[in-house]
């Protein structure tokens, strides 16, 4: 479909549609583009123009629209670049469109039908000519336009991002339209007559596909269930677009059977894509998915398993253990060692970079995963647990057979090439990872959910020796947990960056021991600081460079020991730091490359109301203007002195006049002064402060023009704060020369 086509379609569709809606038209929107959109594209590809012929045959609508039929054809013919201009004009009222009647809706399926039959007859015509024996149906069931010109593509082809998650919308939809006493109930008859039609035509290439159904909710006695094929409907768009290279299919809350896909069905579909490279699959309807996954795809780089049963992840153990393993005690196979060579029979996928998993997962289960996705980098899963008791008898047979020292040729580790993981919720003590023979020396990235007890957390680091980058949201206090030592633990210098959640740690002890055991830390972004957290990063974190935090902090004392001691800070950011301006201007700072930092400057002597009224009169006394109220927001202040006056006029001003005068020129003195100080030991020359009058309790925000934003050692950018102004909201303050 042409952008010259689409304004006769709004058009004739103009009378029929109310934007006024939102919520009719968030979902008749949704339904439009999903069922509807592809029919009418192709009616509009079966010919130039059809609407004149098709609407020919329908009485009914026709008065519905607000011109004569006659008048349609004429616009339609003679004024197409009106309609076009009226399309652009209107152009972000297309995705808003609302479908108020129903007539209009089995005109475009009455319009597709229509238009396939006189195509089929061409067709039929045309094979009939060139080859008298050929049947008519097996002309028929190939696509009709191929027939007629190669160049010409099917409906809704060349997408390559499909997501189905649009479904359970529409379904919550039909569910509401269809009622006994719903007008649009023809709507739905002629919908559920489309879908089974191409339930038929598609059987053969979708025996592996469940169909979605639901039901009446008026009446139990007179409800009736109704097929609606909107699983194949969907998966006819797959079929014909072998360009795929995302296809989502879920999850769908409430529907998520809309998808129940089968083994074989990916093997024979999904297996033609060879530009396939992300699937979001729902639900599983066999647990061979994962099993066939590396020969039904072996291209796949992305693969989120939103199925919540581990029965798949079984599977996959079972299929694995029969190529890696050895006898146990009790007749079973355990996997024990790590991947061989090829001909030792494990379908492997050499290709997927990332897998993301919903379903409880199991050490064993990721033995079995590492396995047989050798390259996979990033690892996301819901629930780590320990081992059920089916598995305890395994779990025991290989502690035993290392005790007993038989089997340590065999058993060799298997080293990832994980970069990185994330886990919701860790319920299994990380000890147990030493159990499946699997070392993580390269995982950098660690985000963590939650897990339980500090110690746990302590063994976990240890687990990754490579880990830079540590994000955790709630360490969970046991009850029989001594406090820890952090005195007797080894550091871990590989570690360099911390974001900490509102309750990763219920005292600050805690987290006053972690930062004693991390020497190297570079980023740290906590939910609060206190003058005990740092004063411990002065001491035991002297490489910080960036510091961020959330929420006010009770006592603030030690930022200027943070400010004079770390020579390599390059950002502080956070609410409620404050800075006796004293302490600026008695001990210089040492960080030489701090490029923003949000504070308060206190201390500073401020004028009353009455004064400030005062020096807006007096403005007419200067040689140039002064912007009040007195703000900060220049690049550069050269220090002015505040014996200044003027000599015509300073004779002619009363005694409270000077008074107030020299008041405001000893506070600008000392703001030149800190200003002065603090872009002499530092790159910030900038100060962007908020739109208040001057008082002792100023916030400003202290940022460097020269670098523009600060980039840490492990090159992420800073985030923008709110208290962040543009270079055009900076006023100047023109002083008297």
């Amino acid at each position: 479909m042409t952008i010259a086509q689409f304004p006769d379609v709004l058009h004739l569709l103009a009378p029929h549609l109310n934007t006024y809606d939102l919520i009719a038209c968030l979902q008749v929107n949704t339904l439009w583009n999903s069922i509807f959109i592809a029919y009418l594209w192709r009616t509009i590809d079966d010919s130039q123009r059809p609407w004149r012929r098709l609407l020919a045959q329908f009485t009914y609508p026709v008065p519905t629209f607000y011109h004569p039929q006659e008048q349609i054809a004429q616009l339609v013919e003679r004024v197409p670049e009106r309609l076009l201009d009226l399309f652009v004009k209107y152009g972000h009222h297309i995705r808003r469109l609302v479908i108020r009647r129903p007539q209009t809706v089995e005109l475009c399926l009455r319009a597709r039908a229509i238009a396939q039959q006189v195509q089929r007859q061409q067709i039929e015509d045309q094979a009939r000519a060139q080859n008298s024996s050929a049947s008519s149906i097996d002309v028929v069931t190939q696509s009709p336009f191929s027939a007629r010109d190669d160049r010409e593509v099917l409906p809704c082809e060349g997408i390559t991002v499909l997501r189905f998650g649009f479904l359970s919308p529409v379904l919550t939809f039909l569910k509401r339209l269809d009622r006994a006493d719903s007008p649009e109930t023809p709507y739905l008859t002629a919908l559920s007559a489309t879908l089974r039609r191409n339930q038929q035509e598609l059987e053969p290439s979708l025996a592996g596909v469940h169909p979605c159904v639901f039901y009446q909710e008026h009446d139990a006695e007179d409800s009736k269930l109704h097929m609606i094929t909107l699983a194949r409907s969907c998966w006819q768009l797959v079929l014909n677009n072998p360009q795929l290279q995302e296809l989502d299919m879920g999850p769908f809350g409430a529907h998520e059977d809309t998808f129940i896909v089968s083994g074989r069905f990916l093997k024979t579909t999904l297996a033609s894509r060879q530009r396939l490279r992300a699937v979001r699959i729902g639900v599983e309807r066999t647990t061979d998915f994962l099993v066939r996954l590396p020969t039904t795809l072996p291209h796949l780089k992305m693969l989120w398993y939103y199925d919540k049963s581990p029965a798949g992840f079984n599977a996959l153990v079972e299929s694995v253990a029969k190529a890696h393993g050895s006898e146990t005690e009790n007749g079973g196979k355990e996997i024990i060692g790590g991947v061989t060579s090829g001909s030792d029979g494990t379908e492997r996928m050499p290709n997927l970079r990332l897998f993301d998993i919903v379903a409880p997962t199991q050490p064993r289960h990721l033995k079995a995963i590492f396995i047989s996705f050798p390259a996979l980098a990033m690892l996301s899963i819901g629930t780590l647990s320990s081992d059920d008791k089916g598995a305890t008898h395994r779990s025991t047979a290989i502690t035993k057979t290392h005790r007993d020292g038989t089997s340590q040729a065999s058993a060799q580790e298997l080293a990832t090439v994980l970069r990185e993981l994330h886990v919701a919720r860790w319920d299994c003590p990380p000890t147990t990872l030493s159990s499946i023979n699997i070392r993580f020396n390269a995982v950098a990235r660690l985000n963590l959910q939650l897990i339980s007890g500090y110690k746990n957390l302590l063994d976990l680091l240890r687990t990754f020796p490579a880990l830079q980058e540590l994000q955790l949201k709630k360490v969970r206090d046991l009850a029989e947990e001594a406090e820890v030592n952090y005195t007797s633990e080894p550091f871990f210098p590989a570690l360099k960056s911390i974001r900490l959640a509102k309750e990763a740690f219920s005292t600050p002890y805690s987290l006053n021991g972690l930062l004693s055991i991390l020497p190297n830390l570079i980023e740290a972004n906590l939910y609060t600081v206190c003058s005990q957290i740092l004063a411990s990063i002065v001491e035991h974190c002297p490489r910080i460079e960036i510091l961020e935090f959330t929420k006010k902090p009770q006592y603030n004392t030690q930022i200027g020991l943070l400010l004079t001691s770390c020579t390599n800070l390059k950002s502080c950011v956070g609410p409620g730091l404050e800075i006796p301006f004293p302490d600026i201007l008695n001990k210089p700072w040492v960080c030489k490359n701090l490029q923003k930092l949000d504070c308060a400057i206190t201390g500073i002597p401020y004028l009353t109301e009455v004064e400030q009224t005062s020096i807006k009169n007096l403005q007419s006394h200067f040689s140039k203007n002064i912007t009040f109220p007195l703000t900060f927001d220049m690049p550069r202040v050269a220090k002015r002195d505040p014996s200044y006056t003027d000599e015509d006029n300073w004779h002619m001003w009363h005694y409270d006049e000077k008074s107030v005068f020299r008041q405001y020129l000893a506070i600008r003195s000392i703001l030149c002064d800190v200003f002065d100080a603090i872009t002499k030991y530092t790159d910030l020359d900038t100060v962007q402060q908020d739109w208040m009058p001057l008082s002792s309790f100023t916030r400003t925000l202290w940022t460097s023009s020269k670098r523009g934003r600060p980039v840490s050692s492990m090159g992420r950018p800073l985030k923008a704060t709110s208290r962040v102004l543009s270079e055009s909201q900076a006023r100047w303050i023109h002083l008297p020369s």
